[in-house]
């Protein structure tokens, strides 16, 4: 019983500082606080008589109490004042946002995803807890930019969307995405540190589409075919790469669009037109690649 006290200060001045320190959504430091704070109260009042007992001590133990819940109420008042805060103990510092990634965020314009492919079996480090901490920076910073955890093994289907773009299963992998009328635009980050993924935000939101069309109508290649001979997983891997892939029937009067910068030719089985060669001659004269 004696040892009841000073166990429940501890257990508040160590929950106190899970609170103030945690960089993750755990509910430990609300724990082990509710846990001091239920000791010293068991102890208070289990010890009342003995304190009325002994009047001269009474006054110092009455004072050392008032002063005791003084103490716990400023430090519930500086976790309310600091839960918001994001502490970095690095010795690089680099989960605090650089002048660079500021200025990346500072300039968005448009609406930028990051998507965390983090699998459940490594998210037992630190690590794990500082990049959401970063992350949670970012957002904090942007309004422009949201992100989103992701484990592969059970977002399967989103996983399958990215699946050329994702590290081995044991690997987290950051994607940053940014949606459009066409294909969204996708760059993957080189790794996890904060400069890796601001370069992913800053090339994503700089990258133009480059349309390539598929010449139909000579009993070409399939392209959402996904039979071996078809062309399925190459449109899905142009459109990852931020290529807006379109089929194209050549008119009678033989036009390729103004906007066709790839003109591809896919195992034609039937002998092009006078017309048609001539477009494409056309189209190769002013800059487009065949």
């Amino acid at each position: 019983m004696k040892q009841m006290l000073p166990i429940g200060i501890g257990l508040i001045v160590v929950g106190a500082l899970l609170a103030l320190f945690n960089s993750g959504d755990t509910p430990y430091p609300t724990y082990t606080l509710i846990a001091g704070v239920a000791l010293v109260a068991v102890y208070v009042l289990a010890n009342l008589r003995e304190m009325g007992k002994r009047s001269t001590m009474y006054g110092l133990n009455a004072l050392l109490m008032s002063g005791f819940m003084v103490a716990i109420l400023v430090v519930i008042y500086l976790i309310a004042q600091n839960r918001d805060k994001t502490w970095d103990f690095s010795a690089t510092g680099k989960y605090t946002l650089d002048p660079q990634t500021a200025s990346i965020l500072d300039s968005l314009e448009s609406p930028v995803e990051l998507l965390v492919f983090y699998p459940t079996p490594i998210r037992t480090g630190r690590e794990f807890e500082l990049i959401k901490s970063l992350l949670d920076q970012y957002t904090a910073r942007s309004g422009k930019l949201t992100y989103k955890v992701l484990d592969p093994s059970k977002d399967y289907d989103t996983a399958m969307e990215y699946r050329t773009l994702l590290n081995s299963s044991l690997e987290p992998t950051i994607i940053a995405e940014v949606k459009g009328e066409g294909a969204p635009f996708r760059e993957k980050a080189k790794g996890t540190k904060q400069e890796d993924i601001s370069n992913a935000i800053k090339k994503v939101t700089h990258r133009t589409s480059v349309h390539a069309y598929f010449l139909v109508g000579h009993y070409e290649k399939e392209l959402e075919s996904e039979n071996p001979a078809g062309l399925a997983l190459l449109k899905q891997f142009l459109e990852e790469e931020n290529f807006t892939v379109s089929p194209l029937r050549l008119p009678a009067t033989g036009d390729i669009p103004e906007d066709a910068q790839i003109l591809a030719l896919v195992g034609p089985e039937e002998e092009l037109t006078d017309v048609e060669r001539e477009a494409i001659r056309r189209f190769v004269l002013r800059g487009g690649a065949l």
